[in-house]
């Protein structure tokens, strides 16, 4: 709903399109809650290492007369004595207790100062999560690109060869007049309309590439594929090449490192 509205505002550049398709991407948002669950999977092995401090408390009452030989004893306020009698009246009884349970070695830790196995292998989950959901957004972003420009070429290219068949179509009317009064040869006439055939089916290919890219790119929005998709016309400047120095600098310094060893 957000990609239609945004769409028939005004057209959408190639910067658009991705900042669309990243909020829409099922796969992406998958990914970030994949990522707080492998957070909490880290935070829990953590605290299995942690002290553990555990607390309980019970609460009995009772009151009514004794059914065998053994009396209800019971206290005054104060606890300073006791008695013995045939029946009591409500009384409660509490019991509260704590215990703190510290782990000096359990699954590879020490009095959890440093990281178990256990926590080890959640943080390479995590991480692989996390290159997952990496790759997941490059992916989308390829995807995005690759759509907007098929989409857009197409679309600049379709005016053009539709004037180039309409110029045909006028040279081929004037060269069968021209043949008609004996001013050109029939092979003229084979070579104009093997252009325009030509040109009509080029045409056509443009047309299904911009329709099938523009349905792509919908689909990859979010948007339905009814929807009126405006483009800017404008393809984005490639960017800068790299400088030689970025791309050896790494090689480079490994290569001096190893020479040093």
């Amino acid at each position: 709903l957000v990609g239609n509205v945004y769409a028939e505002d005004h057209a959408l550049s190639l910067r658009d399109c991705i900042a669309i398709a990243l909020g829409e991407s099922s796969k992406l948002e998958a990914s970030r809650f994949d990522l707080l669950a492998a957070g909490e999977s880290i935070r829990a092995a953590r605290a299995s290492l942690w002290p553990n401090l555990t607390g309980s408390a019970t609460t009995e009452m009772f009151e009514g007369e004794r059914t065998g030989k053994f009396g209800l004893v019971t206290s005054n306020t104060f606890g300073a004595g006791v008695q013995a009698n045939e029946s009591i009246g409500a009384t409660g009884v509490e019991i509260l207790g704590l215990k703190l349970t510290y782990p000096i070695f359990r699954d590879g830790s020490i009095f959890g100062l440093n990281d178990a196995p256990a926590v080890e292998s959640a943080k390479a989950q995590r991480q692989s999560l996390e290159w997952t959901k990496n790759l997941t957004r490059e992916d989308v972003i390829f995807r995005i690109t690759q759509a907007f420009i098929t989409t857009v070429s197409a679309q600049n290219r379709v005016e053009p060869i539709d004037r180039r068949v309409a110029l045909l179509e006028q040279s081929l009317g004037i060269m069968k007049e021209q043949q008609g009064k004996g001013l050109s040869l029939p092979i003229d006439v084979s070579v104009v309309n093997e252009q325009l055939n030509g040109a009509r089916t080029l045409a056509k290919v443009i047309r299904e590439q911009s329709v099938a890219g523009s349905l792509e790119l919908s689909r990859l929005l979010g948007m339905h594929a009814t929807s009126h998709l405006r483009l800017v016309m404008a393809l984005p400047s490639p960017p800068e090449p790299p400088s030689a120095a970025l791309l050896l600098g790494n090689a480079l310094i490994q290569q001096i490192g190893r020479a040093h060893v």
